[in-house]
């Protein structure tokens, strides 16, 4: 499969780069390129590119149809489960969303997905500002308590969490950003993802949402932290 992608990638960057001069030459990249494509069901790709050969036009033709199936039913539970969940999209993250993840191409970023019971499901940034560390969790469904991920997440310690404060629900504050007016708002350990939308969560960004972890003992920290976002 790697060697497909290798393959592939290599066509992407002679179409898309200029490297091919036209003709017989760009021809060959574009038909090794679906074939890839085909191999690795590259919907995007195959959309982008066609070929006169019966056969392959067979093979993309089954391609893109179950794709275009896959999106409708997608599109259509995200729109319904965003709508019951009071949730607007937003194309891109903000920027300082982005620069926690200053490696991370925001287009590759994942967006909500939906279980086959209907359930919403979303990536989500946990934040330790206390040691400037992050983890994340792949996936959080909407009924899905905070208490549920974190004993998951606390079940051993981190390397750089040497005093073992992050090992227990009941030694750390949760908080959230208000997208509406950027005001902090406690999480709490109970609380369903589902109780956040709406009131606090007003949309998602490509389903990224971030969650700030501070321990309760460090009184400093949670002044400071707290005091950035008071008006």
């Amino acid at each position: 499969m790697e060697r497909w992608t290798d393959c592939l990638n290599d066509c992407k960057m002679s179409l898309g780069g200029g490297d091919c001069d036209g003709g017989e030459r760009n021809e060959k990249v574009v038909l090794r390129g679906i074939k890839c494509a085909i191999k690795l069901k590259d919907a995007p790709f195959l959309r982008s590119f066609s070929t006169t050969d019966p056969e392959l036009q067979k093979q993309v033709k089954v391609i893109l149809d179950e794709a275009e199936k896959r999106e409708k039913q997608q599109n259509q539970l995200q729109t319904h489960l965003l709508k019951h969940h009071n949730l607007h999209y937003k194309e891109r993250c903000e920027d300082e969303l982005l620069s926690m993840l200053p490696d991370v191409d925001p287009s590759s970023l994942p967006t909500v997905t939906i279980t086959h019971d209907h359930h919403a499901t979303f990536p989500m940034l946990v934040l330790y500002p206390e040691h400037a560390q992050c983890d994340f969790i792949e996936s959080f469904r909407d009924d899905d308590t905070f208490a549920q991920h974190f004993a998951r997440l606390f079940a051993e310690p981190a390397p750089w969490d040497t005093n073992h404060k992050y090992t227990s629900a009941k030694r750390v504050r949760l908080f959230m950003v208000r997208q509406e007016g950027g005001a902090l708002v406690e999480v709490e350990m109970g609380w369903r993802l589902r109780d956040v939308f709406g009131e606090i969560i007003s949309q998602y960004q490509r389903g990224l949402l971030a969650v700030h972890v501070l321990p309760k003992d460090n009184v400093e920290l949670l002044s400071e932290f707290t005091g950035r976002f008071r008006n």
